[in-house]
C-alpha cells in the first residue's frame, strides 16, 4: 500500500510539472512582438519620429490591431495603455505591458503610428477589412510645423496563426512620413563674384488640418508604396523661415 501511494504521489508531481510548463513556457513563445523601421525624415524641424528618437525613454509608437472572429472584429491593441498599445524601447528590444498573445486559428492585422504623444488625442482607428489606418470620425491632426507624423501597416493579408505555433514572426512595421517637406531651389543668375542672400521666406494659406486614410500597402517588403490620402482639409496657416537667411 505504501509503495502504491508513493507512485501515485510521484505521478501527481509529474502532472503538476507538465501543467506548470504549459502555463509558463508555451505562452512566452506566443507573445506578439514588433519590429519597426522608419524611413528618412522629411522635416528638418521634426526630429521626434526617426528610429533613434522613437527609442528614447517614454517615446515609442502606438499599435492598433486584432483578429476577425466570424463576422466580428475583436480588438487586441485598441490604442490605449490598458491593452499594451504603447510600444517602447527597453535597451535591447521593443516591449509593452500587459503582453498580448497569438490565439490559434485567428488571423491578425495591425496598423501603427508615431509619435506616441498623439495618443492623447485618440485620433486613429483600424480599418480591419482594408488593413488601413484611418482617423476616427471627427478626428483631426493639426500640422503645427513641429510634430511629424509617421504611419505603418502590417501585412495586407494579415498574420494567420496555426495550431500550436512554435514561434510566430514579429510584426514588421515600415513607417512612412505622412507629412512632406516643402523644398525650394534658388538659382543664382548673377556672376560668380556676386553673393545672393535670401531672407524672410513665407508660405501663406497652407492647409494644416485634415483627415488621413492610409493606403493599406505599407508593410515591410512591399515593392510599391502608395501615398496616404488626406481629405477634408479645413484649416490654413502661415509659415515663416525663422533662420537668418541663406546664401547662394
Amino acid at each position: 500500500m505504501k509503495t502504491r501511494m508513493f507512485l501515485l504521489a510521484a505521478a501527481a508531481a509529474a502532472l503538476a510539472g507538465c501543467a506548470q510548463n504549459e502555463v509558463i513556457d508555451i505562452p512566452q513563445t506566443r507573445a506578439i512582438g514588433f519590429d519597426p523601421y522608419v524611413g528618412n525624415t522629411t522635416r528638418a524641424a521634426a526630429k521626434d519620429t526617426d528610429l533613434s528618437a522613437l527609442k528614447a525613454e517614454g517615446a515609442g509608437f502606438i499599435v492598433l490591431g486584432g483578429y476577425e472572429d466570424g463576422q466580428t472584429y475583436v480588438p487586441v491593441f485598441d490604442g490605449t495603455n490598458e491593452t499594451g498599445s504603447h510600444i517602447t524601447w527597453n535597451k535591447s528590444s521593443w516591449e509593452y505591458s500587459p503582453i498580448n498573445y497569438w490565439l490559434e486559428g485567428k488571423t491578425y492585422k495591425f496598423v501603427a503610428y508615431a509619435p506616441a504623444k498623439l495618443q492623447e488625442g485618440d485620433l486613429f482607428d483600424i480599418d480591419y477589412a482594408g488593413n488601413k489606418l484611418k482617423m476616427k470620425d471627427g478626428g483631426t491632426f493639426t500640422a503645427d510645423g513641429e510634430t511629424d507624423l509617421v504611419v505603418a501597416e502590417g501585412k495586407p493579408q494579415g498574420y494567420p496563426v496555426a495550431a500550436e505555433p512554435v514561434q510566430m514572426e514579429t510584426v514588421g512595421f515600415k513607417f512612412y512620413h505622412a507629412l512632406s517637406k516643402v523644398k525650394f531651389t534658388f538659382i543664382n543668375g548673377w556672376r560668380n563674384a556676386v553673393t545672393l542672400k535670401i531672407t524672410n521666406i513665407k508660405l501663406s494659406n497652407v492647409k494644416n488640418t485634415g483627415s488621413l486614410t492610409t493606403s493599406g500597402t505599407m508593410a515591410q517588403g512591399s515593392d510599391k508604396i502608395q501615398l496616404s490620402a488626406w481629405s477634408g482639409q479645413t484649416g490654413t496657416a502661415d509659415y515663416e523661415d525663422k533662420a537668418d537667411g541663406m546664401n547662394t
